[in-house]
């Protein structure tokens, strides 16, 4: 969270309030795994961020 402080409005003739500045991200991530009747096993993994730096 950033707190901004009184900025100049656009017309630079008076001042808009304090106000806050918030980000956010979300990430998730998917497992699977099974196994074949030959007993083989598999495995797959997606991962996806959404927003803020890459991975």
């Amino acid at each position: 969270m950033l707190h901004l402080g009184p900025l100049p409005n656009y017309a630079s003739i008076g001042f808009i309030g304090a106000s806050y500045l918030y980000n956010g991200s979300l990430q998730y991530k998917l497992n699977v795994s099974w196994s074949d009747a030959q007993d083989r096993s598999y495995f797959v993994q997606r991962t996806y961020k959404f927003g803020g730096a890459a991975l």
